[in-house]
């Protein structure tokens, strides 16, 4: 089971869009399968270049899409 904050208040702002995405290494589970991190970002239409910014200066959308 997973739970969405759809407000993200709990998003550290000081947290890279990386981390946020991928706490634990350079790769997300997704249906069974590991996803690299960058590969995972491109679905919810972010950059690889982003991956670098912080939450805190992402718009209120693009921290709904992380």
């Amino acid at each position: 089971m997973v739970y969405f904050d759809q407000n993200r208040e709990q998003l550290d702002p000081r947290v890279t869009l990386r981390k946020a995405l991928a706490p634990e290494g350079d790769s997300v589970i997704y249906r069974d399968q590991p996803v690299h991190v960058a590969g995972w970002a491109k679905r919810f239409l972010f950059n690889p270049e982003q991956l670098e910014t912080s939450v805190g200066r992402l718009s209120g959308g693009d921290k709904r899409a992380s």
